[in-house]
């Protein structure tokens, strides 16, 4: 038995509405508390041995290179919890000098990225796939749950899972944004963005582990336009 997906999450929120937004936030935070506390612990897991390996360097931490080994051990994680995870595509260039860094992956009808915050938030779309992802939802407006036909297909939502260092290079915490829209100057507006933390276990405490498993087995890489293209 997986768990049902609200109808609170099927459809956007007004963006002009509190209310709305609040409760479209709550939705989501239940429905996906299983992969949301999987993906905290791999990067708790992940990021001192990223930390640790310039110690066999000799030399001080670079965040370009630190942000690729946290993906690399945070997919290994994943993949040891059976969650298969792909890297993002490469972006065209770099931003703030820290390397692209996303891991994708899918749940139900939602899309996920895995990024590594910039002190804006989310990281500025540095490639057209990126850029498409952070404006998906807000072409996603008005598609009501029950739809049927193309817009019943077209219909999935995007979220952004962004994790952060504090100055001495610690795992700073897990943030969970749904995207609305990229602004004229780059940065991205965000229908609402939310702090994960460990008392969130709570929101499942009801749901068996039994459960739990069968949902995150529903969990699989995104396939890239070119590899579907093979």
């Amino acid at each position: 038995m997986t768990m049902l997906v609200p109808n609170a999450i099927l459809t956007l929120p007004n963006p002009n509405d509190p209310t709305s937004i609040i409760a479209h936030r709550q939705a989501v935070l239940e429905a996906h508390a299983p992969l949301f506390n999987l993906v905290n612990a791999a990067l708790e897991d992940s990021i001192p041995k990223a930390t640790n390996t310039f110690k066999l360097y000799g030399g001080p931490v670079d965040l370009g290179v630190h942000a690729g080994n946290t993906r690399y051990l945070t997919k290994l994680f994943l993949g040891s919890e059976n969650i298969a995870a792909d890297y993002e595509e490469a972006s065209d260039y770099e931003m703030q000098h820290v390397a692209n860094c996303g891991l994708c992956l899918q749940w139900k009808s939602t899309e996920i990225r895995i990024l590594k915050a910039t002190p804006a938030g989310l990281p500025k779309a540095s490639s057209k796939a990126r850029l498409e992802f952070y404006s998906s939802n807000q072409m996603n407006l008005g598609f009501e749950a029950g739809a049927v036909g193309e817009k019943s297909a077209s219909y999935q939502l995007r979220l952004v899972l962004l994790w952060a260092l504090d100055p001495s290079h610690k795992y700073a915490g897990l943030q969970i944004a749904c995207p609305r829209k990229v602004r004229k100057d780059g940065n991205v507006d965000c229908f609402w963005i939310t702090d994960w933390n460990r008392s969130a276990v709570a929101i499942v405490k009801n749901v068996s582990n039994a459960q739990k498993d069968s949902d995150l087995e529903e969990i699989r890489p995104v396939q890239s336009q070119t590899k579907a293209a093979k």
